[in-house]
């Protein structure tokens, strides 16, 4: 059986839509601001290896949801950094063990932005160990630690931000 993927990137905001072209060619639309955000978000789920990423404004605007946040992050051609969240499920329909595993990987994001290297690196190491050894690799948690240990190979000062940029699309 072949498993088809995608990544589906959301952001809420105002749209323009309507019919744009000529006579000979005409596609019905929505472009702006928010629709590159929106792609922006969708290219990003590959770096994540999540299957969707929507960003804070969707967060507050979509109740009934269980989210896990996964970053702070600059995209390609914003300043503006924004808050990115992966949709978990409904709320009640999420297992225990998602639900622990997502408060768990709250506490390494807490500790990664107070810049307790190691400590984070333990909760990653302890988050990847309760994955399949296959998807390790490929995994949010692998994306932290290589993070982790560039960060810590450079030698970054104490203000830095925690705020990742992403400089292509």
């Amino acid at each position: 059986m072949l498993a088809i993927e995608a990544g589906i990137g959301v952001h809420t905001g105002l749209v323009v839509a309507g019919n744009l072209g000529s006579q000979n060619r005409l596609n019905y639309t929505v472009i702006g601001d928010s629709v590159n955000l929106s792609a922006r978000l969708e290219g990003l789920t590959r770096r994540y290896h999540v299957p969707n990423i929507v960003n804070e404004a969707t967060y507050l605007e979509a109740p009934g949801f269980v989210y896990r946040e996964l970053d702070l992050v600059r995209v390609a051609g914003k300043k503006e950094p924004v808050r990115i969240f992966e949709v978990l499920g409904r709320e009640g329909e999420v297992s225990t063990q998602a639900l622990q595993e997502a408060a768990a990987f709250a506490q390494v994001l807490r500790l990664y932005r107070a810049q307790e290297w190691q400590a984070a690196l333990q909760a990653l190491e302890a988050l990847l160990a309760q994955q399949p050894a296959s998807a390790r690799e490929q995994s949010l948690y692998a994306v932290y630690a290589a993070r982790i240990a560039a960060l810590c190979h450079e030698g970054l000062p104490p203000d830095l931000d925690a705020v990742h940029t992403f400089v292509e699309k």
